[in-house]
């Protein structure tokens, strides 16, 4: 896997709605898998995964730590050589995904 993209949510889901469609409209060419974080934010953010976002990951927090925990939950979990933390309201292109991995002196961090 090349690369994990992490995505908190805290009572946000309009926001990881439009993030996750934007993403998965990309033709990444590389490996890669979207993992969504819930902090515990009881927005029924499950239903619209089961029903729109089947190749995205929902991992749920079983209550909220902060921001740094949640993410944290989602870097335990990620398969990726290099992980993508984004947040829900930010958009980037696949041009910049693209970039960001493929060049070495970015700000990308290799995972021990």
């Amino acid at each position: 896997m090349d690369l994990s993209i992490v995505i908190l949510n805290y009572k946000q889901k309009g926001l990881i709605k439009y993030c996750l469609k934007r993403l998965l409209s990309y033709a990444l060419p590389l490996e890669h898998e979207i993992i969504v974080v819930d902090n515990d934010s009881h927005d029924n953010i499950e239903a619209l995964m089961q029903n729109e976002f089947l190749r995205a990951r929902l991992i749920k927090a079983k209550n909220n730590r902060g921001y740094a925990a949640g993410n944290n939950l989602g870097l335990k979990n990620a398969k990726g050589k290099y992980v993508l933390i984004l947040n829900p309201d930010v958009t980037i292109t696949e041009e910049a995904i693209i970039e960001l991995y493929g060049n070495p002196s970015s700000s990308w961090h290799c995972r021990a």
